[in-house]
């Protein structure tokens, strides 16, 4: 349950960020937000065009060739996994909910 609040809270504290200029993220950070993203957009997929908004903003600064390059390393790959397993274990209505209120608190 502790893992659940603590990944809630860092998704709702980093995809406001997006919106705003920011430095590029570290890899193991991008690659926990996307994971996020991609998990959300599966969960709730009506909302699919606002998540491909959030994740052209994460990237937004980097050249294809380098988000291909940080994606191929087993840092990226560990904590994009991390990310979608841990809310794979968050029953189904409390990971939309939190997918929800990260697209409130991006606004």
């Amino acid at each position: 349950m502790k893992i659940h609040r603590s990944l809630s809270l860092g998704v709702a504290l980093v995809i406001p960020q997006l919106w705003g200029a920011q430095p590029q993220l570290p890899t193991a950070v991008f690659a926990k937000v996307e994971g996020v993203l991609d998990f959300c957009d599966n969960a709730a997929p009506n909302e699919a065009e606002k998540y491909e908004k959030l994740r052209k903003q994460l990237a937004k600064g980097a050249s294809e060739t380098d988000l291909s390059e940080m994606r191929k390393t087993q840092e990226y790959k560990d904590a994009y996994e991390q990310a979608k397993l841990e809310l794979a274990k968050m029953p189904g209505d409390k990971a939309i909910k939190a997918c929800s209120a990260s697209l409130e608190d991006s606004k």
